[in-house]
Formats: structure tokens, C-alpha cells, sequence
């Protein structure tokens, strides 16, 4: 492998990429597949994931600092309220927009971070899923060109 011949496409990667996630109908047992646009969770990238979880962060610090990585340590309530945070700036600031939902009308549900947020807290493991997605920066790969690479 050479180095040097990839990078990431940072304006994609902010955009996001569409991902088609199976989810499971809970009243009918049946996988449906729905389509999720995603954007990169690498903060350093999107800006606007690391604001939210700078913003969010604030008061979890002090519990970070206090137990450090005894996790299992922690309160069960903090870490619930650790978990849910991190749902909420996910559907805030990296979930960007969804297809194949249906509102209680029958037309498409659009997306919000509210509504996003409430889906992802009742199917976390679409969360689990998508999170891993936004991590995999090859998605965000592309070639380098000759002229760029300095050859």
C-alpha cells in the first residue's frame, strides 16, 4: 500500500452518504429496509457533531473525571443519561435525513432531530448501526489525483 494516494473527501463526508439499514417492524416481526443519509462522526471532520457534543459535554466531565474508565462504577442513572446523550447529538448532528418512514397520515415522515432521536431511543440497535457507519471513514475515501499528489 502506498501512502499518500487517498484522502478524505471532507465536503462529502460533512454532506453524508445515504446507507440502507434493515429495520424490524415490531408489530409485524418483518425487516423493512430503510434508507439513512449519514454524515462522518469523526469530530475533527464534522463540525457541527463536535460543537454538540462540546455543548453536551459540559456537565457529563466532572462524572468522567471522577470515575474515569470504571464505567461500571458509575450510577446506572448516569449512564442511561450518558447513553441518551449520545443518541441526541447523534440525531442532532450526524443522522441528517431518513426515507421510508410514514407518518400516522400514511405520507412521508420528515426528518427531525426530535423525531430521529425518539426512533433511535426506541430501536438502538439502528443507533448501533448507523454510529458504526458514520465511523468508517473509507466511505469518505477517494483517489488522490496525480496533480494533487505532487506526481
Amino acid at each position: 500500500m502506498k501512502i499518500g494516494q487517498t484522502r478524505i473527501n471532507q465536503d462529502r463526508a460533512r454532506a453524508g452518504d445515504w446507507i440502507e439499514v434493515e429495520v424490524v417492524n415490531p408489530e409485524t416481526k418483518i425487516g423493512e429496509t430503510k434508507k439513512f443519509k449519514v454524515a462522518c462522526l469523526d469530530p475533527a471532520i464534522n463540525v457541527n457533531y463536535q460543537t454538540t457534543v462540546l455543548k453536551s459535554g459540559k456537565k457529563f466531565r466532572a462524572v468522567s473525571q471522577a470515575f474515569g474508565d470504571k464505567i461500571e462504577e458509575m450510577p446506572e442513572k448516569v449512564r442511561i443519561e450518558m447513553t441518551d446523550t449520545s443518541i441526541r447529538n447523534f440525531a442532532e448532528s450526524v443522522l441528517l435525513d431518513w426515507e421510508g418512514f410514514e407518518g400516522d397520515d400514511g405520507k412521508p415522515l420528515k426528518y427531525t432531530s426530535d423525531v430521529g432521536y425518539l426512533f433511535l431511543k426506541e430501536f438502538p440497535e439502528v443507533y448501533y448501526a448507523l454510529k458504526d457507519r458514520a465511523e468508517d471513514l473509507d466511505r469518505f475515501r477517494e483517489k488522490v489525483r496525480e496533480a494533487d499528489a505532487g506526481n
